[in-house]
């Protein structure tokens, strides 16, 4: 049986729960996996189960040479392998092991324990089985996994430059914010006069240095006090949140009070309704958090509506009128519905955000509605 039949075998019987155990996970889908990608499971020179680490038993130590580990692989139970990245990682790091993999047979995170970062930001790769296409499956477990990748040294090259990439990009998106607040406070000339040529070819008037100056500190003040959504007042004020509901004194109107969603303290989007937050941590997700998105649907769709969509017609089943009058489009061509009551709204956020966080690691969003 070659490698695709037997992920497509695999991911069949996770959908049907015949998986009911981590032992189950070990011997139906790890211990099937290593068989297909050249790893010889019988011989524990290569494949150590039950691998010792100061007094801790690791499931599995991969070995080149010959009793040399070179990965150590933690096995979960289905839906286990949630905030157990730590323990993996302390037992490689101590050892010199530079792959560490953690699976409950379904997610597949990869992790390079030696490099900088948090935790999470060390993992450079993450694989759901049920996300993805058998033949894509295939190609990333042998790029990482594969015994002639590891023999080669290739998998660790691929390793390396995935998290390099990957942190070289966290590293520029963090940045970018701090170099243009920087151009702000400094009223840097070269912005002020590219500026000024550009309003001098739009309109044939050419701006003061002062008109663009102030134009550029209003640019600066904090969301917070900018923010003016659908013809509400300004938000001179953040009162204290928590997700799903407001934290008052209880003397405040309805229109001091925010609602909408929040980003590392930063307004991302003010609502008027539950509706709008929802549709609002969608547009984040959208377009800030694209690989939730699979994550995100999956846990939204039900027997007869979906929540989100990339074709209109596929949020109701066989009810044009909620088509019609109960949808709202998303960026890059997503489709939300919008005929749900408070609770489930409070319900799709919650998982709009566990979602983020699970792909990204916590990323300090929150919303009221």
């Amino acid at each position: 049986m070659d490698f695709e039949t037997a992920i497509r075998e695999i991911i069949t019987s996770i959908k049907q729960r015949e998986f009911l155990n981590e032992a189950e996970v070990t011997n139906g889908i790890v211990m099937r996996i290593l068989n297909s990608l050249n790893w010889n499971v019988f011989d524990t020179t290569k494949v150590k189960p039950q691998y010792g680490i100061e007094g801790k038993k690791i499931d599995f130590a991969l070995c080149y040479p010959d009793n040399k580990p070179i990965i150590i692989i933690e096995v979960k139970a289905l839906g286990k392998a949630v905030n157990t990245d730590e323990q993996v990682l302390i037992y490689s790091f101590k050892t010199g092991i530079p792959i560490a993999i953690l699976t409950d047979g379904q997610e597949w995170h990869f992790y390079l324990p030696a490099e900088r970062g948090s935790l999470t930001e060390r993992r450079f790769y993450k694989l759901d089985l049920l996300e993805r296409e058998p033949n894509e499956i295939v190609e990333i477990l042998s790029s990482y996994l594969g015994y002639e990748a590891i023999r080669d040294g290739s998998a660790f090259k691929k390793a390396k430059s995935d998290y390099d990439k990957q942190y070289k990009n966290k590293e520029i998106n963090a940045s970018i914010p701090t170099a243009w607040n920087k151009l702000l406070q400094d009223k840097d000339s070269t912005l002020v006069k590219l500026i000024a040529e550009k309003v001098a070819d739009l309109c044939g008037y050419e701006p003061s240095e002062e008109t663009i100056i102030n134009f550029l500190i209003g640019l600066n003040k904090t969301p917070d006090t900018q923010i003016e959504n659908n013809n509400q007042k300004p938000l001179k004020e953040i009162k204290p949140i928590t997700n799903g509901r407001n934290i008052g004194n209880g003397r405040n109107s309805r229109h001091d009070e925010f609602r909408g969603v929040l980003i590392n303290n930063n307004v991302f989007e003010a609502s008027r309704n539950s509706i709008g937050t929802l549709e609002a941590i969608l547009k984040l997700a959208i377009t800030q958090f694209p690989n939730a998105l699979n994550r995100i649907q999956t846990q939204t769709t039900g027997r007869s509506r979906s929540l989100i969509s990339k074709q209109k017609s596929g949020l109701y089943q066989n009810r044009p009128d909620l088509e019609a009058d109960c949808t709202r489009p998303l960026p890059n061509s997503w489709w939300l519905g919008t005929n749900y009551s408070k609770r489930e709204i409070r319900n799709f956020c919650g998982i709009v955000e566990t979602s983020i966080n699970r792909e990204y690691g916590n990323q300090n969003i929150k919303w009221i509605i």
